[in-house]
């Protein structure tokens, strides 16, 4: 029988405070289920203001999921 693809395989995704207390555990999750490292994104504050719209828009740019 054949195995279905893994959801997260080619998946770009960002998580947002995905540095923080709670974040990290995320991260660390999605890798477990099979995400790659190198497709998680984690901006930074200081790199984007999530609360500007325009900021928040170039955050998630080329992003397949935002958590």
């Amino acid at each position: 029988m054949n195995e279905l693809p893994n959801f997260w395989t080619n998946k770009s995704i960002l998580v947002t405070g995905g540095n923080g207390f709670l974040g990290h555990h995320v991260v660390d999750s999605l890798i477990d289920a099979g995400a790659s490292k190198s497709n998680i994104r984690c901006p930074r504050s200081v790199d984007f203001d999530l609360t500007k719209s325009d900021q928040a828009a170039g955050a998630i740019d080329g992003a397949d999921i935002v958590i």
